[in-house]
């Protein structure tokens, strides 16, 4: 647990940026990953800054998982 901190750090969200995405293996053009958010088909940006944006990491996994899970 974070010294001080009044939530488990487990609790906290992590804010990754586009070029994080990578790493966890989407490699799509941030155009497309905007159209997939308009179909509901990717998690929503989350605003970081006035012209900055991010995703939330437990939902980039969690719909990485869904991706495998469907495969079958």
């Amino acid at each position: 647990m974070l010294v001080g901190a009044p939530f488990p750090m487990e609790l906290y969200m992590t804010i990754i940026r586009h070029d994080d995405l990578k790493a966890k293996g989407i490699q799509w053009s941030r155009t497309h990953i905007i159209r997939l958010e308009r179909a509901g088909k990717f998690p929503k940006r989350v605003r970081v800054g006035a012209n900055s944006f991010g995703y939330l990491e437990s939902e980039i996994d969690a719909h990485i998982a869904q991706l495998a899970a469907a495969r079958g």
